[in-house]
C-alpha cells in the first residue's frame, strides 16, 4: 500500500520477536528487510547498520542464501551512495553465493534423481520378486490341482476296480451256489436210484429164497 513507515514498524516488531526467541535465521532475514526499508526512506546510515548486522549474522550461520540477500542489499545501497567499488565487491560476493546456491540446488536435484533411480530400481526388483512369488504360488496351485485330479482319477480307478471285483465275486458265488444246488439235486436222485436198486435186489433175493 506504499506505507513504508508502517511496514518498517511491523518489521521492527517482528525483528524483536525473532531476537527474543533466538531465531538467528529469522533475525538475519528481518535485519535485511529493515535495512532495505531504511534505504527506501533515505536513512542510508541506519540502512547500512542493519544490513551489516544481517551480513554478519548470515556469515556466522554459514547460510549462502542469507549472505546473498545481505550482500545484494549492501551492493544496491552502496551504488545509491556512489560507492561503486564497495558495491561491486558486495555484488561479487552475491554472485558467489548465488552460484553456491545453484550448485547446492543442482547437487540436491542430483541426490533426488539418484534417490528416485534407487527407489525405482528397488521397486523393479521388488515387483519382479513379487511376480516370481506369484508365479511360484500359481505353479504350486496348478500342481496341487493336477495332483488332486490325479488322486481323483486314481480313486475312480480304484472304485471301478472294487466294483468290478465285487461283481466277479458275486458272480462266482452265484456260480458256486448253483453248482452246489445241482450237485445236491443229483445226489438226491442218486440216493433215490440207489434205494430202488436195493429194493429190487432185496425182492430178487427174496424170490430166490
Amino acid at each position: 500500500q506504499g506505507d513504508t513507515p508502517l511496514a518498517l514498524e511491523y518489521f521492527l516488531k517482528s525483528l524483536q520477536i525473532q531476537e527474543e526467541t533466538g531465531n538467528k535465521a529469522g533475525t538475519a532475514a528481518l535485519l535485511n528487510n529493515v535495512g532495505r526499508l531504511e534505504k527506501v526512506l533515505g536513512n542510508y546510515s541506519s540502512s547500512e547498520k542493519y544490513l551489516q548486522r544481517s551480513l554478519k549474522l548470515a556469515n556466522e550461520l554459514g547460510s549462502p542464501r542469507l549472505i546473498s540477500y545481505a550482500t545484494m542489499s549492501l551492493s544496491e545501497l552502496a551504488k545509491s551512495q556512489g560507492r561503486y567499488e564497495y558495491a561491486l565487491e558486495m555484488y561479487e560476493v552475491y554472485i558467489q553465493m548465488k552460484d553456491s546456491i545453484d550448485n547446492e540446488a543442482t547437487q540436491k536435484a542430483a541426490v533426488q534423481q539418484q534417490a528416485k533411480y534407487e527407489y525405482e530400481k528397488q521397486k523393479a526388483i521388488d515387483d519382479a520378486e513379487h511376480d516370481k512369488q506369484i508365479a511360484i504360488e500359481n505353479a504350486a496351485y496348478e500342481n496341487s490341482l493336477a495332483i488332486e485330479q490325479e488322486e481323483k482319477a486314481k480313486q475312480k480307478v480304484i472304485t471301478y476296480a472294487i466294483g468290478g471285483g465285487l461283481i466277479l465275486v458275486i458272480g462266482f458265488l452265484a456260480f458256486v451256489f448253483n453248482r452246489l444246488r445241482i450237485t445236491k439235486k443229483q445226489k438226491a436222485v442218486i440216493e433215490d436210484q440207489k434205494e430202488v436198486v436195493e429194493l429190487a435186489h432185496k425182492k430178487l433175493m427174496s424170490k430166490k429164497k
